[in-house]
């Protein structure tokens, strides 16, 4: 039996999966303020998803979990669960 493993490098493993994998969270009241603070738009105590990449980049913003799932088909991701 061959005991040889292979070493990843921080970077290497910091971006594992970034190009494929993507969950979706609910966000919270403070991110959604902020949001609607940036954007001038009426969304605060609306509940938001955000559509986050492998390496935690929020790529989406959305009031549907459904349509964040869809976004992440769109652009050919996997959603993961993140627990």
């Amino acid at each position: 039996m061959n005991d040889q493993t292979t070493r990843m490098s921080p970077i290497d493993f910091a971006t594992l999966g970034a190009q494929t994998l993507a969950y979706i969270r609910e966000m919270s009241a403070d991110e959604t303020n902020e949001i609607a603070t940036q954007t001038g738009l009426p969304i605060k105590g609306v509940k938001l998803y955000g559509l986050y990449s492998a390496d935690g980049r929020r790529m989406a913003v959305t009031d549907s979990i459904e349509t964040a799932r869809a976004s992440a088909l769109d652009h050919d991701l996997v959603t993961v669960s993140v627990h």
